[in-house]
């Protein structure tokens, strides 16, 4: 039979038996579930055009963007938006992952662009580099490779640089079991990898021992701080919103013991904080 003679319940039907039960978006804003319900569909499609070997492409190209699929579209988006279900654990581990990336890149942009992590090159990659000078603590790390043999498409491999690539975003050349180097992106890391890498920063000096808070207490100085929020008590009481800072009475020092004001840490030798914790 044709793709263009299947009837649109039969189309539909084929369609949902691709679906996965369940979708975990890694954001859960309507922009992403949209564009992660609009990646299923096209790549059901083309599993569907392959299955009765259906030139997708061609069929597109000569029917002014439309194709037989055209007709279930907004019942596929539909069906695939109402399988999403919201993960407060991984919505929690991708805003760390975020976070750990954004460290390494403001180590990888003070080194120069690249930073090496098996021989001390800086600005330049390893193979350009012409002195033998090594680390002797080069970190191991995890990667998403997508190599079939591979368990769950996961390999492991020594990090040798870390760099901005032309379009600006993070990369690292990694080399396997086997000898041989690859270029991934940085955020296909384990997110423990991602911890150990900006550990091995710290450690070597390319990073702080540690961030600066972005609040302090008015009086003393401390980070030591908290301030009221609003928490989701149903999703292992993820945080929702803060209450604000300007009440003294949301605040709580616990260098002072009491409420006071907090203040945007000023960082330097004028600030309170770097003599008290």
């Amino acid at each position: 039979m044709s793709l263009e003679n299947i009837d649109k319940k039969q189309l539909f039907r084929e369609i949902a038996e691709l679906m996965q039960p369940l979708y975990f978006p890694v954001h859960y804003d309507e922009d992403y579930i949209q564009k992660l319900a609009q990646h299923e569909y096209e790549l059901f499609c083309k599993a569907i055009s392959a299955r009765y070997d259906f030139d997708y492409n061609k069929y597109i190209f000569e029917h002014d963007g439309h194709s037989p699929f055209d007709v279930i579209y907004d019942d596929i988006i539909c069906e695939l938006k109402s399988r999403m279900r919201r993960d407060p654990f991984l919505l929690q581990s991708e805003a760390i992952r975020q976070r750990l990336v954004t460290l390494v890149r403001q180590a990888v942009v003070r080194a120069g662009g690249c930073l090496g992590t098996f021989y001390k090159n800086l600005q330049i990659h390893h193979m350009e580099y012409k002195s033998g000078d090594m680390y002797d603590d080069v970190p191991a790390v995890v990667f998403r490779g997508g190599v079939a043999c591979t368990a769950g498409g996961y390999e492991s491999a020594m990090l040798y640089d870390i760099y901005l690539a032309p379009d600006d975003s993070l990369m690292c050349t990694v080399d396997d079991k086997d000898c041989s180097e690859n270029d991934v992106p940085l955020d296909t890391l384990l997110l423990e990898s991602l911890f150990e890498v900006v550990h091995w920063l710290r450690i070597n000096h390319f990073l702080p021992d540690t961030d600066a808070p972005d609040w302090v207490c008015e009086e003393c100085g401390s980070s030591d701080v908290e301030t009221l929020a609003w928490i989701r008590p149903n999703e292992n009481n993820s945080f929702a919103d803060y209450l604000g800072i300007d009440d003294n009475g949301n605040n709580w020092c616990h260098h002072c013991e009491e409420h006071t004001s907090l203040v945007q840490f000023a960082g330097g030798e004028d600030s309170k904080s770097s003599s008290v914790s």
